[in-house]
C-alpha cells in the first residue's frame, strides 16, 4: 500500500471523549485534510471515526485531533471499518 491509495479506516478512541466537543473537533480537523467520514459517541463511551482517503492524509488527521484533544483522549485503537455510513464529502456526525 502507498501513502496515496485511498483506503477505509476506523478508529476507536477512548478516555474522556464525550461531551468535550471531541466529534465537533474531528469534523474541524477533517475539513483540513483530502478525506471523508463519519464520527459518533458509542454507548460504552468511546468515540469511533470511519475515514477514508489517503493512508497519509489520515495519517495527518489523526495526529492533529488527536494534538488537539490531547487532554482527553486516553487510547486508540483501529477497528474494521464499514459500521458507520460515509459521506460523499466531509465529515458527518452520525447517529
Amino acid at each position: 500500500m502507498t501513502h496515496h491509495e485511498t483506503v477505509t479506516r476506523a478508529i476507536v478512541w477512548s478516555g474522556r471523549v464525550q461531551g468535550v466537543g471531541f466529534r465537533a473537533a474531528a469534523c474541524s480537523v477533517a475539513s483540513m485534510y483530502d478525506i471523508r467520514g463519519a464520527v459518533r459517541n458509542e454507548p460504552d463511551g468511546t468515540v469511533r471515526c470511519e475515514v477514508r482517503g489517503p493512508d497519509a492524509e489520515i495519517d495527518r488527521f489523526i495526529e492533529t485531533l488527536e494534538a488537539r484533544m490531547d487532554l482527553y483522549v486516553h487510547d486508540r485503537l483501529e477497528s474494521a471499518p464499514g459500521v458507520l455510513p460515509l459521506p460523499q464529502e466531509g465529515m458527518v456526525v452520525a447517529g
